[in-house]
């Protein structure tokens, strides 16, 4: 059973970069009920906690899933990447065994977060977008005017060098996997708001194999949902870096870094 009609609704701020923060208006809990919100995370998408620091109404928040701040979607499937989340000893976040469950391949990939609210309002939900791959990319002008040759040349000069150093690509990267839903725990027959829900049902396919974690999380107790209304856009707009750029980039710096150290040494022989 899915949660019926949407209450509450979500915003976003700094939408378009790599760290924007979600604003969740989550409706109160009933009376003698407890109060959280789940959240699904998409592989584009990560929640820092290390970094982030809950604020009211949130009293703590608990991460379904393995953590990885530094790698690019993807990362779970390639096997050196992979190994390190498995081998990795539990950090200080992870202090209770039912916050960490064994996955494999790219489900590590797709987390949650479970936040404890001590009421309902809005509720502050900061997110990091990890870089997207670098792709090949061809941005040569492919129609110009008939009859002016030296105009066609010129564009093509423009775009092969200068372009691609001054206009980058975007792609759009998912902010969320699924709506937030609003969820009261309570116990049964006690009145409450939204829909009774089995909780194999709160999370996405996508998702679905952190649903032992989460019912640890949960109890045994009643559990009320309700969907969170979303906004218009639901993914940022992340850069994309070219490709074919990689070995000029590459290059600059090693220069860089060489002419840098030079000049350093200059100055160390100069003042001895």
């Amino acid at each position: 059973m899915e949660p019926a009609t949407p209450r509450g609704r979500l915003r976003w701020t700094q939408r378009n970069s790599y760290a924007p923060t979600a604003w969740i208006d989550v409706p109160d809990a009933p009376e003698g009920c407890t109060l959280h919100l789940l959240y699904t995370l998409p592989p584009s998408t990560f929640f820092d906690p290390f970094t982030a620091r809950p604020s009211l109404p949130v009293r703590d928040v608990h991460v379904l899933g393995p953590v990885n701040l530094e790698n690019m979607p993807g990362w779970a499937t390639e096997p050196r990447l992979a190994s390190q989340i498995e081998n990795a000893p539990p950090t200080w976040w992870e202090s209770a065994p039912k916050s960490r469950a064994p996955c494999t391949g790219a489900e590590c990939e797709h987390t949650a977060l479970l936040l404890d609210l001590a009421q309902g309002g809005e509720v502050r939900v900061p997110l990091h977008v990890r870089y997207a791959r670098a792709t090949f990319t061809d941005t040569r002008v492919t129609t110009v005017p008939k009859g002016h040759a030296w105009l066609d040349r010129a564009a093509d000069a423009w775009q092969r060098a200068l372009a691609p150093w001054l206009a980058t690509p975007t792609a759009p990267q998912a902010l969320l996997a699924d709506a937030p839903i609003a969820l009261s725990v309570c116990a049964p027959h006690a009145p409450a708001g939204g829909d009774v829900m089995d909780t194999t049902a709160l999370l996405p396919p996508s998702h679905a194999h952190w649903h032992t974690q989460l019912q640890a999380l949960l109890g045994t107790s009643t559990v009320h949902a309700q969907r969170i209304a979303l906004p218009h856009e639901t993914s940022a707009a992340i850069p994309v870096g070219d490709a074919a750029l990689a070995a000029p980039v590459l290059l600059t710096t090693i220069a860089a870094v060489w002419l840098a150290t030079l000049w350093l040494i200059r100055c160390v022989w100069r003042a001895i």
